[in-house]
């Protein structure tokens, strides 16, 4: 009868511990569950966040390069307005301005040619005068007799 006793409390004893532990096994497994799906969805944030910096930069430097368009368009919007009837616009050419690679400025070469001097001077008055361009400077040539070239440097503000 003791044997049996002792029998019936080991059966007893050990049906209870695989109890507990079969327990603690499935809160172990619950919580290695909860964690591995924190860490996929720590995983799919990061890329979202990653692609959000992308779309970021890609927009900054799009927006640099639609500010540079506004800017050629202002400039050749006031060409196109004060520029007078007999002074011919022969030529606009961007130069790259490397000395300030943080502050860079657009700067152009406008070259136009008229039979009359004073034409060309006003134009460049003109271009001093406007909201859109800074550090106008000229330089004459006499092609002929007839026919004065000018070369005026502008910088858009």
């Amino acid at each position: 009868l003791t044997i049996i006793s002792v029998f019936a409390i080991y059966i007893f004893g050990n049906f209870l511990l695989n109890y507990q532990i079969k327990g603690k096994q499935e809160k172990v497994d619950s919580i290695s569950n909860y964690a591995s799906v924190q860490i996929e969805k720590a995983k799919e944030d990061k890329q979202k966040i990653e692609s959000i910096i992308t779309e970021y930069a890609t927009a900054k430097s799009n927006q640099a390069v639609e500010e540079k368009k506004t800017k050629v368009n202002n400039l050749l919007n006031q060409i196109y307005y004060t520029i007078p009837k007999n002074v011919k616009l022969i030529e606009i050419k961007s130069v790259e301005d490397t000395s300030a690679e943080e502050n860079k400025t657009q700067k152009f070469t406008i070259i136009v040619q008229s039979e009359d001097k004073v034409a060309i001077e006003k134009f460049k008055k003109d271009l001093e005068n406007s909201t859109v361009l800074k550090n106008v400077k000229m330089s004459e040539i006499d092609l002929n007799s007839k026919i004065k070239q000018g070369s005026i440097e502008v910088e858009i503000k």
